[in-house]
């Protein structure tokens, strides 16, 4: 009889769609018994670096004193320092990590062109977002997880229309709804926080043109990724290959037309 492994999917969000000009959503996937060792390790980390509960990347990287952060302040080396020991407990206990990236300038015009599917507003980069990060996260569990698996997806709480996002989550796929859950009740979301922030912070690097940290170099080498860009191009390659699966229209000026469900089939 083949084991049965229960696996946990973590996701959080880096970005604001009234701030930035990007919106990420990364997830990261293992087994139950990996999840125990990684919080027992990021703990044990936190503790050594004598960083605050739970761990927020944004504030640790701007070395908010009013958080607990200010020892890092314009510290960079010694920000890579707890980076690459975090990374390195990743290495060894998180199996996948996904992560979707939207443009948001280029979304807002592709948005005018096509009509997406209904819940799935046009506006609303995040369901947008968190929906492709499923579907990347989905295909590695077909591929990776077993038919009597259990899986269990958790999402941060706290994003602007979450709510929506779950709703239709649950009328697509006629599944229960994601958890939510905070980063204090659950470690793995703060390692999903972190690698969120890595991915949008180097897209936004690169587009600078400023040098990569040594952090987000060091989880390209040593960590199971799945990490995706949409910009201008391939926003339009998804929505182009939709409307060839009659999963999307194009929009007409001065007509108007129904659009039919983005689907994401879940592991059988």
């Amino acid at each position: 009889m083949a084991r049965i492994y229960e696996y946990n999917l973590y996701f959080d969000a880096s970005g604001h769609v009234d701030k930035w000009d990007y919106l990420c959503v990364t997830g990261c996937a293992s087994r139950i018994g990996q999840w125990r060792s990684f919080d027992e390790r990021w703990k044990a980390l936190l503790k050594k670096y004598k960083l605050p509960w739970p761990f927020h990347m944004t504030d640790f990287i701007a070395g908010r004193e009013d958080k607990g952060y200010g020892y890092f302040k314009n510290q960079e080396e010694k920000q890579d320092a707890f980076c690459l020991e975090a990374i390195e407990i990743m290495r060894k206990t998180v199996r996948k990590c996904v992560s979707a990236l939207i443009e948001l300038a280029p979304f807002d015009a592709i948005r005018q062109q096509y009509l997406f599917p209904d819940g799935l507003e046009a506006n609303d980069a995040y369901m947008w977002t968190a929906g492709l990060t499923q579907l990347q996260m989905v295909r590695w569990s077909q591929q990776h997880a077993g038919k009597d698996d259990r899986i269990k997806i958790i999402f941060a709480i706290g994003d602007k229309t979450q709510p929506q996002f779950l709703v239709k989550y649950a009328e697509l796929y006629k599944l229960p709804p994601p958890m939510l859950t905070t980063p204090d009740q659950a470690s793995p979301l703060q390692a999903a926080d972190m690698l969120a922030w890595e991915h949008r912070t180097s897209v936004l690097y690169k587009k600078q043109g400023k040098p990569l940290r040594a952090s987000y170099k060091h989880i390209q080498k040593l960590l199971s990724l799945d990490w995706k860009e949409y910009d201008t191009a391939t926003l339009h390659k998804v929505c182009e290959e939709g409307v060839q699966q009659g999963l999307f229209i194009r929009k007409v000026p001065g007509t108007k037309g129904q659009a039919f469900g983005m689907q994401i089939v879940p592991p059988s």
